[in-house]
C-alpha cells in the first residue's frame, strides 16, 4: 500500500494508525507524524475530520471534502481513507483555494481587499451595508464564536458571505447560488455556461465532476449521483455529485433546468428564456426575492412586492403550502393578479435552505386555446348527433314505403352505423369528462 500511495503524486497521502495519528505524509509542507489527524484542521473542520476517521474506523472506508487553513488561505481537499490490516491509507486532492475577499479589523475598517473588492480599501464596512443593526449582531457573533455563514447585501451586491473571526475579521463573499442561476440563463457561450455551473456548485457546497458538450470541471466521484443534461431533449452531458440531502438535490435540478434553458437558447440569442421566471418565498408565504423576467411576466418591480404575501397576487395558496408539505410541487395551476391584467400562471416549487423557491410559466393563452376546443368539441358532437337523429327519422319514414326485401336490408344497415356513431359520440363525450377530472385532481 505504501508503495501504492507514492504514485499520486498530485495527492497528499498519508497512513494513520488505529487511534488516527499520523505515522507517515508525503506532499505535505508541515511536520505531523505523531500527532492526530484531527490537528492539522481547524473549527469545525475538526469534527468532520474526526467524523471521516470514525466512518472509516466503523465501514473500512470513507470520504469527504474538508479545509485545511494555511495563514489567510483555505485549501479545500477531497479526502479518501481506506483501512487494510488495522492501518488507515488515505489520499487527499485540492479542489480548490478560498481566499478572504476583503479583511477588516474588529470595528470594521477594512484592511486589505482582493481585486474583485479592491474600491472597498479604506473603507468602514458599515457605510456599505444596508442593515446596519443585523451587522452589529452578527459582528458580536463572530466577535464570541469564531464563525458566521449567512446573506448580506454589501456595496448593493446581494451575496452569501463567510465571516471568520482571527486577529482579525476574514470575510470570504460567495455570489448567491440565485444570481448566479440568472447570469446562466443570460449566458450565450457554453465554456462560460460551464463555468457558471462550477461557482453555483461550489456554492452549494457539494463534490461534483460536470461534463459538457466536451467540457470537464471537478473530480471523480466513487459512488456518485448522476444526472443527465438536456438539451431539447437530447443528451448532451451529464453532472455527477456526491450525496447529498434532498435540499442539496432541489438545487441540482434548479441547476439543470437553468443549463438546459440557456444551452437551448445559444441556437437564437433573443428566445433567452422569455417564459422563465422565478422568485423566492418564506415558508410564512411572504416574497423575499423576485428575478427580472417574474417582474415582466406580473408588472410588479421586485421592491414594490418584496416582504409581502403571495397571496396578495395568487389564488390557492393554502392548496400549495398544504401541497409544499411534500417538499416539492411538480404542476401547480392558478390564477394571479398582475398590475394590469389576470393571467393563468403553471408553478414548479421546492423548498431550499427553508425558504421555497418557485418557477412560474404564464399558460393563458393554452388555457384559453383548451377552453375553445372543449366549447368546438361540444358544438361538434352535439351537431352530429343531431344530423344522426334527422337521418334516422328520415330511416323511419323511407321504413313505411313499398320497400324491396333488398332495400329494407340496405336501410337497416345505415340505420345500425348512424346508432353506432351516436355510441360512439358518447364515448368520446364520457372519455373528455374523464379526462378533465384527471386534470383536475
Amino acid at each position: 500500500m505504501e508503495e501504492i500511495l507514492k504514485l499520486f503524486d498530485d495527492y497528499i497521502s498519508f497512513i494513520l494508525d488505529e487511534k488516527g495519528n499520523f505515522i507517515s505524509i508525503n506532499n505535505f509542507d508541515l511536520e505531523v507524524e505523531g500527532s492526530p489527524f484531527i490537528q492539522i484542521f481547524e473549527g469545525e473542520e475538526k469534527k468532520k475530520a474526526a467524523k471521516l476517521f470514525l466512518d472509516a474506523l466503523k465501514n473500512g472506508k470513507a470520504g469527504a471534502v474538508l479545509k485545511i487553513r494555511k495563514e489567510n488561505v483555505d485549501m479545500v481537499l477531497s479526502f479518501k481513507i481506506v483501512k487494510y490490516q488495522n492501518l488507515f491509507y488515505g489520499i487527499a486532492k485540492e479542489i480548490r483555494r478560498e481566499r478572504p475577499s476583503f479583511i477588516t479589523d474588529f470595528l470594521g475598517n477594512v484592511i486589505e481587499a482582493d481585486e474583485k473588492w479592491k474600491s472597498m480599501e479604506g473603507k468602514n464596512i458599515y457605510d456599505l451595508v444596508e442593515e446596519k443593526e443585523k451587522l452589529s449582531d452578527i459582528l458580536s457573533d463572530v466577535i464570541e464564536k469564531g464563525e458566521y455563514e449567512g446573506k448580506i447585501i454589501i456595496n448593493e451586491r446581494k451575496a452569501r458571505v463567510k465571516i471568520k473571526a482571527t486577529d482579525c475579521l476574514e470575510f470570504f463573499i460567495e455570489e448567491d447560488f440565485y444570481t448566479i442561476l440568472e447570469k446562466i440563463l443570460r449566458s450565450r457561450d457554453v465554456d462560460e455556461i460551464v463555468n457558471l455551473a462550477v461557482n453555483a456548485l461550489e456554492a452549494i457546497g457539494i463534490s461534483y465532476s460536470i461534463n459538457l458538450m466536451g467540457r470537464e470541471k471537478g473530480m471523480e466521484i466513487e459512488e456518485a449521483i448522476s444526472f443527465p443534461i438536456l438539451r431539447k431533449g437530447e443528451n448532451v452531458g451529464s453532472l455527477a455529485i456526491s450525496e447529498a440531502d434532498e435540499e442539496k438535490i432541489h438545487q441540482i435540478n434548479f441547476l439543470l433546468i437553468a443549463i438546459s434553458h440557456a444551452l437551448e437558447s445559444l441556437e437564437d440569442v433573443s428566445k433567452i428564456i422569455n417564459d422563465f421566471a422565478f422568485y423566492k418565498i418564506s415558508k410564512e408565504g411572504k416574497i423575499l426575492y423576485a428575478n427580472t423576467k417574474f417582474e415582466e411576466l406580473t408588472g410588479y418591480r421586485a421592491g414594490d412586492i418584496e416582504g409581502k404575501n403571495v397571496d396578495e397576487f395568487a389564488e390557492r395558496r393554502e392548496e400549495f403550502f398544504e401541497n409544499m408539505k411534500e417538499g416539492k410541487i411538480e404542476n401547480f395551476v392558478s390564477k394571479w393578479k398582475g398590475k394590469n391584467r389576470e393571467f393563468i400562471a403553471l408553478e414548479q416549487a421546492w423548498t431550499l435552505n427553508g425558504e421555497i423557491l418557485v418557477l412560474i410559466k404564464d399558460i393563458t393563452s393554452e388555457k384559453e386555446k383548451e377552453k375553445d376546443a372543449e366549447f368546438y368539441n361540444s358544438i361538434l358532437r352535439h351537431d352530429i348527433y343531431n344530423k344522426n337523429e334527422i337521418a334516422l327519422g328520415y330511416i323511419g319514414l323511407m321504413e313505411k314505403t313499398n320497400l324491396t326485401k333488398k332495400q329494407k336490408e340496405l336501410l337497416k344497415k345505415v340505420k345500425d352505423v348512424l346508432k353506432e356513431a351516436g355510441e360512439l359520440i358518447k364515448n368520446v363525450r364520457k372519455a373528455e369528462e374523464i379526462r378533465k377530472a384527471k386534470k383536475e385532481l
